[in-house]
């Protein structure tokens, strides 16, 4: 996996900013809603890397914790947002 080098300052649920690394953004239609899968503090010498996913607030670019009831779909969002960029970079 490539790094992107794509990195923004959003704000924890907290209200803290943060700085993360957003590998995907993607939209699940059906709760109309904006997602991203981002790392944090990613120094690029580990071969493996935690992604994680939160709804962000498009307005106040704060990142929201994904319900419960939600997950398996943003889940299944995520991996078929991801899959279509695998294929393009083939």
């Amino acid at each position: 996996m490539h790094s992107m080098n794509n990195y923004v300052v959003v704000k924890n649920e907290n209200g803290e900013d943060i700085k993360i690394e957003v590998i995907l953004n993607f939209r699940v239609e059906e709760y109309n809603k904006e997602y991203i899968a981002y790392t944090l503090n990613d120094d690029g010498t580990s071969e493996s890397v935690a992604v994680f996913l939160s709804e962000i607030d498009p307005n106040t670019k704060r990142l929201l914790s994904i319900p419960v009831e939600q997950k398996d779909a943003v889940m299944e969002a995520y991996e078929g947002a991801k899959s279509l960029i695998l294929e393009d970079e083939e």
